[in-house]
């Protein structure tokens, strides 16, 4: 990372860790933290541009606290805000669980670049965690998931990958990124969690 954004980062990570400060992993009891610090180190690793990562630390926070895509506008620019707003799911939690999700997938095929590696970086980190809380739990991580089975939540995984890998040669960085979620994914199923 370049010298002049160090501190751009460490304030991004600052406002997110406060917005989530509270909040833990249902099977691992790690703080939430944990996870978009992940994002971010992934972004950072394929040399993604400082707006992205930036926007990879702040994609939950719309999603999981009182804090707006506003707020992150005001912030942090429109261009992060824009970015986080095209990853963040609609805080409808009545609707089902499955559905939220497949929406949010299938708007991947046509989102912003920026957007799209986020995805991937979060979809990375999403997989590494579940592979971690298989470990931990077995077969009961997937009551975590509301009402989704096994068989659904794979394949909300490979649509996910599916529409990763059309768009795997749109940039350097997405490439990058592609590999590294197409070799978590395989390491899953090698370790037979959807067995």
């Amino acid at each position: 990372m370049k010298p002049e954004f160090v501190n751009i980062y460490h304030d991004t990570l600052i406002y997110s860790m406060e917005a989530h400060k509270s909040q833990l992993f249902k099977i691992s009891k790690l703080p939430f933290f944990d996870h978009f610090y992940e994002v971010g180190k992934i972004l950072m690793e394929v040399n993604a541009e400082i707006e992205v990562i930036q926007a990879g630390i702040l994609h939950d926070v719309p999603e999981d606290t009182e804090i707006t895509i506003e707020n992150i506008s005001n912030r942090f620019g429109n261009k992060i805000a824009n970015t986080v707003k095209e990853v963040t799911s609609k805080k409808n939690k009545s609707s089902d669980y499955m559905n939220r999700k497949l929406e949010k997938i299938l708007s991947l095929q046509t989102c912003s670049i920026e957007a799209l590696q986020v995805s991937i970086a979060d979809r990375i980190d999403n997989l590494n965690r579940l592979h971690k809380d298989f470990i931990l739990a077995g077969d009961s991580i997937w009551i975590s998931f509301g009402n989704g089975k096994k068989e659904e939540i794979k394949q909300l995984h490979e649509t996910a990958i599916g529409i990763f890998a059309d768009r795997k040669y749109e940039s350097e960085v997405v490439y990058k990124l592609f590999q590294k979620v197409a070799e978590e994914y395989k390491r899953l199923v090698r370790g037979a969690i959807f067995d």
